[in-house]
Parts: structure tokens; sequence; C-alpha cells
């Protein structure tokens, strides 16, 4: 055995003290309490990999599946652990704790605590490797973390900001992190305040939505730079390695927008999700016209690599409003009400009526001859 009290060591710009006792080389047993200033574990950490650990037990999980079964059942160890600065997957990380226990294949390391951009981290796990497969079991917290820098800082780029509220408690097995990673399942929970979406103007798109119902003038909307949201709260159900949501809800100033789908699968990193937002009532102007804003409701479809940020207002399911709120206009007619809200082609019709022969020479609107048919079709049924 080697005992080691007081130590103290420096490595690059890393300083450690603290209290070693080496009982056993082979297979390892060891008790530690050490203490850490500041440590950058990419530099000693192999090429960055599409997965990327950031919260200590998750970088715990990916070591510790690296080593063989039989290994992991044979140490043994005791020890806790304190950091004042870590850097991991680039992300930054502070007044870190962290206990480890592991004796004949039960591994634990509780609790994990650290802090992270304005907000702390939480977490537990708890490694089972007495069996054939090592069993994976983690219920991780994050409170009022700042999502922009930290996907900055992970990734690169960031598609959304505000302060995340995430809880996440899941399991696992397989030798190592691939397919522990391919069988995740369990149960989560977020929540996101003061927010922005970056990559879609949901209100923008709205308001573009509800004037081409207005004026029945079909086109493709804009999708715009950003949507600002007052909170974003979400359920996640993952099996399998694919992460499911069915409630999910962002409230914003004068708009709400729900989504469901496959929010993540974690094998290729790809997602389809639906988000389908509604505007409130309101009235909005452009140049001379006032149009009558809210009650519609847009889909916007997101699929393929989730990091391409591909999400596209669907414009069949637009269409089908506009030819819906045309039969309602033509069947108020028909009945002896006028529609309280007239389309602006009534509120610009010219005072004097155009001669029958330039009638005849104006091309058609397509959508218009398309909401003309269907008009008929179901005005030759109905009556």
């Amino acid at each position: 055995s080697l005992a080691l009290k007081g130590l103290k060591a420096e490595l690059d710009e890393t300083k450690l003290q603290g209290d070693i006792n080496i009982k056993r080389i082979s297979p390892l047993d060891i008790e530690f309490g050490l203490g850490v200033d500041k440590l950058n574990a990419d530099r000693y950490l192999p090429p960055k990999t599409d997965a990327k650990p950031v919260t200590p037990e998750a970088a715990a999980v990916s070591a510790a599946t690296g080593l063989p079964v039989d290994t992991l059942r044979a140490i043994k160890i005791k020890g806790d652990f304190v950091m004042g600065q870590l850097t991991i997957s680039n992300a930054k990380l502070s007044d870190m704790e962290l206990s480890i226990r592991a004796d004949k294949g039960d591994i634990k390391l509780a609790p994990a605590k650290a802090k992270l951009y304005q907000g702390s981290y939480l977490g537990d796990i708890h490694l089972d490797a007495k069996g054939k497969l090592p069993k994976l079991t983690m219920n991780t917290k994050l409170s009022g973390v700042e999502i922009e820098p930290l996907l900055n800082d992970v990734v690169g780029s960031a598609n959304a900001k505000g302060k995340a509220n995430i809880n996440l408690a899941v399991s696992s097995s397989g030798a190592d992190i691939n397919t522990l990673r391919g069988k995740l399942a369990g149960k989560g929970d977020i929540l996101i305040e003061k927010g922005t979406l970056i990559g879609v103007d949901v209100k923008g798109v709205l308001h573009q939505v509800e004037i081409m119902i207005e004026t029945k003038n079909f086109g493709t909307p804009d999708p715009g730079e950003k949507t600002e949201f007052d909170t974003l709260t979400a359920t996640l159900d993952i099996h399998n390695g694919i992460i499911d949501n069915h409630d999910l809800l962002m409230l914003g100033s004068g708009f709400n927008v729900t989504g469901k789908g496959m929010l993540l699968n974690l094998h290729d990193e790809t997602w389809k999700y639906t988000l389908v937002a509604k505007a409130d009532a309101t009235r909005v102007k452009q140049g001379e016209k006032t149009f009558n804003i809210g009650g519609h409701e847009v889909p916007i479809k997101c699929k393929g690599k989730i990091a391409d940020k591909k999400c596209k207002p669907d414009v069949e399911a637009i269409a089908a409003t506009i030819v819906k709120k045309a039969v309602v206009d033509k069947l108020f007619e028909e009945i002896g009400i006028k529609n309280k809200s007239p389309s602006p082609q009534e509120t610009t019709k010219p005072a004097t009526e155009t001669a029958p022969e330039q009638q005849q020479t104006q091309p058609k609107d397509p959508v218009k001859e398309l909401q003309d048919k269907v008009i008929k079709d179901v005005f030759d049924k109905l009556f």
C-alpha cells in the first residue's frame, strides 16, 4: 500500500492537493480526498466527437464504460473530489463537488454538483456492472442555466436563448457509450423562461399568413429570424434513444405555440416535429389597409438533422385554411348575412364597374380559381 498525505502537485495550469491512500494497485483499491483549483479536461481527452459530455456524471459514464466489465467489478474506490473551475467539451463549470463509491461492480457517483452559466447542476449516477451487461440509472437537474452561452461554447452556435430548468431521470444498459445512448429510456421535463427561439419569427409568420387569408392571395411566408417568448414548457418521453414530446407549449405576447412529435433521435441526431402557432385576435395595418388578425392555426414542420434547423410553414395547410374561409364567406352571402370583416378587395373596390371587355382580359389568380371551384362544388351539393 502507499499513503500520500498532504500531497501537492502541479501540471500545466492545474494545482492539486489532498490525501491519497492506494491500498492495492491491481485490482485497484484506493481512497482519496482531493482538491483541484482548475482543469481544462479537453487538453487531455481524445479528439472531440459528436457526443459531447458536459456534466460531470456524463463524463464519468463515458470514462467508466470505456473499461472492461471485469475491471469495473474488480475495482474498489472511495473518494471525494472538489474543483474550482472545470472546462469539458468547452463548457465552463465552477465550484464542482463529486463523490464516488465503487465496490464489486456497484459504482455510484452521488452527489455531483456544479455551477454553470449563471445556473446550477445537481446529479447522481448508478452504474451496476455486477451482471452480464452494465445497467445505468441517472438523474440530472439543471436550474436557471443560460442557454445561449452554453450552446455557443459546446456546439459553436446557439439557436435559443433564455433560462433553462431541465429535469431528467433515465436508464439504459450496455457495455459502451453508444449502446447506452441507443437504449436510453426515461422521463424528463423542460421549462425555459424569457427566451428567444432563433430561426423562425412565429408572430411574424402568423401575421403574414393571416393577411394571406384575408386577401385570399396565397404565397410562401418568410420564416423570419427569431421569436421572443415568455415561457416554454414540455415533458419528455424517452424510449430506445428516441426523445418524444406531445405537450410543448410556448406562450408569448400575442401568440402561442404547441408542439408534438419526435424531438430528437439520438441514433442519427434528427427530428420530425410539428409546431402549431396561433395568433391572438388583433388588427394589423399594412400600408393603407387594416386587417383582422387572429383565430387561425399555422402548422410549422421541422425535420432532418436537428443542427440544420430546417423548420418551414406548412403551405398546404395554409392553403386549406384559405379555401375554408372562402367557403364560410360565401355561405354568409348565400344566407343573407354580410361578413363583419369585408375583404380588402371589397374595401378597395373602385366606384365605377369595369367594362365587361376589360374584365375578360384580367388573368385569374390560380388560388382564387381553386377557391371558386371548391365553393361551387360545395354549394352545388348544399343547395
